[in-house]
């Protein structure tokens, strides 16, 4: 396979292999990879002033014959498929997610807290408190005074 130029520029527009991709290119083969292929809706999702059906699908084969336009599908398939091949989602991903449950009025309040507070402490908002034992292991501390006297009469100086 081989390797693909993608790079933006200063105006943020793509420029695939050397060509540099419209705005509507752009969204047409975003949208063609995320609609399974479907060319009319890429076409239509892009913003292309098409009257008919059959005007769309023609706009859609003219842009699937251009090879950078071809090159920058193929790449958003290779970042797709790399992206299912990972097994373990990373830190920022879970966090993401997480952040969505928070904000999706669709889930249940419970639910919603359940997430916020698995991201808290992803993020070790909360304080922690620690128990410490203080007692001193004292040998003297059970003797009588006068066992303490008879001690200290008994040290050597």
């Amino acid at each position: 396979m081989r390797s693909i130029a993608i790079k933006e520029n200063s105006r943020g527009k793509l420029i695939v292999d050397g060509y540099t991709l419209t705005h509507k290119q752009t969204i047409f083969c975003e949208e063609y990879v995320a609609s399974n292929h479907d060319a009319y809706k890429a076409a239509v999702e892009a913003g292309y002033k098409c009257k008919t059906r059959k005007a769309a699908l023609n706009i859609a084969s003219e842009n699937l014959e251009k090879p950078a336009i071809q090159a920058y599908i193929a790449e958003l398939e290779r970042r797709i498929n790399k992206r299912h091949e990972q097994r373990v989602a990373s830190i920022e991903d879970r966090r993401n997610l997480l952040t969505q449950f928070i904000y999706d009025l669709d889930i249940k309040a419970t639910d919603r807290l359940k997430a916020l507070d698995i991201l808290n402490k992803m993020d070790a908002a909360y304080e922690q408190r620690i128990k410490m034992d203080t007692t001193i292991n004292n040998p003297v501390q059970s003797l009588t005074t006068e066992e303490l006297r008879k001690l200290i009469d008994n040290k050597p100086d």
